[in-house]
């Protein structure tokens, strides 16, 4: 089961996507090459956070939701310690993503799931350099994810059941609609 979260690339989707999991009472580490996104970011969540607390929306305090974000300056750091998920949410290039699945594998387990939140890149192309292939697959999130409840979970050729199953369940865990995607597609983007 999953309990913590580790997202690479904490620009729009990677910070909104880090904001739904510590609403819902996941630890999230957090990791972006470019730091001086990160203010910005977490500035964007607390008022997030803010609006819906205003609204009724937020049960928690705040600070209490902004306290399970982790911020870390190095990826193995931020991979290390007990994540179960890494979310990677860079920019649109499959080399920079490539790289990036490369040095996780390095520092987590062949047990933990790496998901992509590509919305144009096949899942199959990107899990072609992993060892471990069945534990990665996609995991779309729409923009922004705080308010979309629709996340697409696509399966590459070698994405196993289990890998796809987790990311289904966890998904509801944060009340999102999960839509199993089994044709890996060139998306538009």
């Amino acid at each position: 089961m999953v309990e913590r979260i580790l997202i690479v690339g904490f620009g729009t989707m990677g910070s909104g996507i880090a904001e739904v999991f510590a609403m819902n009472g996941f630890e999230v580490n957090v990791y972006d090459a470019y730091r001086d996104v990160i203010p910005k970011s977490l500035e964007g969540i607390r008022w997030s956070l803010g609006k819906l607390r205003e609204k009724g929306s937020l049960r928690e305090d705040v600070d209490t939701v902004m306290k399970r974000i982790h911020v870390f300056d190095n990826l193995g750091n931020a991979a290390r310690g007990g994540v179960d998920l890494v979310i990677e949410a860079v920019f649109e290039d499959p080399k920079v993503k490539h790289q990036v699945y490369r040095e996780l594998e390095g520092y987590v387990g062949k047990d933990v799931i790496i998901a992509s939140n590509t919305s144009g890149i096949p899942i199959t192309y990107l899990q072609s350099v992993l060892q471990y292939k069945g534990r990665f697959a996609g995991f779309h999130w729409f923009n922004p994810p705080v308010l979309m409840r629709l996340v697409e979970v696509i399966k590459g050729r070698d994405t196993s059941d289990e890998t796809a199953g987790a990311l289904m369940d966890l998904a509801r865990r944060v009340g999102k609609e999960p839509i199993l995607v089994r044709r890996d597609v060139r998306g538009v983007s």
